[in-house]
């Protein structure tokens, strides 16, 4: 409610009041206060009369005195009740509308007065004041997953709720827990076949779990999106990506500039994604270049990476290529090496996967993650708010973060026992040349 509502209202209701209270002093309180003093005239009248009916008949007054006497007493009744009717009448009238008067400038001034000294003025505006009062509320990674264990609970007891499975599976992802996410985005799939932002959540959690890609069921659950809902941004993402790790560059760059004409053109994820429709472009060319009359397409090696996807990339470049530790992830992000120890080479195999990823010191939900394999260790990286897991959670937002590097045999997204990590000390957001070695296994 506005201020200026607030007081047209208050307004009204205190006009509403005054006229209980000032109407019956303009117009009843004067016949109140005029009519005992004519009452009490007719009984003195009614006494006079009934003593000359008793001289009368005890002989005391002649019938011609009793009706002079009688006469008397009516006109005398006559001239002086309506003097003073009119006389009290007056009094009181004039009195009755000072009291109003005074009545009607007390009441509203006392009710601002009062309000000043005992309302809550801002409640004018609780919105602001709430805000004002209260930070915004923040969850402890405990807290938050009793809140998420209370969900799948709940679901479990109501388990037709398609847009509850749906937010259980986005909880579960943000946590990593991939292979819980896609569970719950496959009920929710169940319940809901036709919400293409479920299809492409669900595809998007199959591919990080099952550590296979975008081929198979997820491919088959993205086009299924797309033809719900042409436009969706992250199916038309995850299809570019798929068209460009199967070497079908026009493909890609076809579901790529779609996205791009509806992104902010000085966004980070828009520049992105131009970076990964030119590389596409170069590939196709490449092609046609090497190839001429066949369609055997270039690996994406020869060019660079995998564009970054929905937060998560995987790169490809040539086995034993150096890295390139010229990458800037500029003041928002950070940039650096990961690298194997020596030691623990002969543990992996050369298609592992590598998770790269930034979480801030007293949290365990990563901000940022990028995915690449052992055969291109090492290799440079770049962790900015684009590769960002959940859009509220950006490196940019922190001072400090840690760089971690794991690698994953199975490809799963949480670390199991067998894996090997590294990790960073903590380091300055924009920092760059951060070196990680992944030198000791998870236990």
């Amino acid at each position: 409610m506005t201020t200026l509502a607030f007081w047209l209202i208050a307004l009204a209701l205190s006009g509403v009041a005054l006229l209980f209270v000032v109407l019956p002093l303009l117009r009843g309180a004067r016949l109140n206060a005029a009519t005992p003093r004519s009452e009490l005239n007719v009984e003195v009248h009614r006494d006079q009369l009934a003593e000359l009916d008793a001289d009368l008949r005890a002989g005391n007054l002649s019938p011609e005195r009793y009706a002079q006497a009688r006469d008397e007493l009516k006109r005398r009744l006559i001239e002086d009740v309506p003097k003073q009717q009119s006389s009290s009448s007056k009094a009181v009238r004039i009195n009755d509308r000072r009291v109003a008067i005074t009545l009607a400038a007390v009441i509203p001034l006392t009710s601002i007065v009062l309000y000043a000294l005992l309302g809550n003025q801002q409640g004018l505006a609780p919105a602001r004041a709430i805000t004002a009062q209260k930070p915004q509320q923040q969850f402890t990674p405990e807290q938050v997953v009793e809140m998420v264990e209370r969900l799948a609970g709940r679901l479990e007891q109501s388990p037709q709720d398609a847009q509850g499975w749906a937010l259980l599976g986005r909880a579960y992802y943000s946590m990593r827990r991939y292979g819980d996410a896609q569970l719950a985005f496959a009920k929710a799939a169940a319940l809901a076949p036709n919400d293409a932002q479920v299809l492409v959540d669900y595809a998007d959690a199959l591919a990080i779990d099952v550590g296979q890609g975008l081929v198979g069921k997820p491919l088959e659950l993205i086009n299924k999106a797309l033809k719900l809902d042409p436009d969706n941004a992250k199916a038309l993402t995850l299809a570019g990506s798929a068209a460009f790790d199967g070497r079908d560059y026009m493909v890609a760059v076809a579901h790529w500039d779609k996205l791009l004409k509806s992104l902010p053109p000085e966004s980070e994820f828009s520049r992105d994604i131009a970076a990964g429709i030119a590389k596409a472009q170069q590939l196709a060319a490449l092609n046609r270049e090497k190839t001429p009359g066949k369609k055997k397409a270039a690996p994406a090696s020869d060019i660079g990476e995998t564009p970054l996807v929905a937060g998560v990339s995987e790169a490809k470049t040539p086995a034993g290529e150096e890295a390139k530790p010229e990458l800037d992830a500029g003041p928002g992000g950070v940039a650096g090496t990961v690298s194997l120890s020596q030691a623990l080479a002969g543990r992996v195999k050369p298609t592992d996967t590598v998770f790269i990823f930034a979480r801030a010191a007293n949290q365990k939900v990563p901000l940022a993650v990028i995915r690449k394999q052992v055969k291109d260790l090492p290799v440079s990286f770049a962790l900015t708010d684009a590769s960002a897991l959940l859009p509220e959670l950006k490196i940019s937002a922190y001072k400090q973060v840690i760089i971690g590097a794991r690698i994953s045999r199975t490809g799963a997204a949480i670390a199991r026992r067998g894996d090997l990590e590294g990790f960073s000390k903590a380091v300055k957001v924009g920092s760059k040349n951060v070196n990680v070695t992944i030198s000791t296994a998870v236990r």
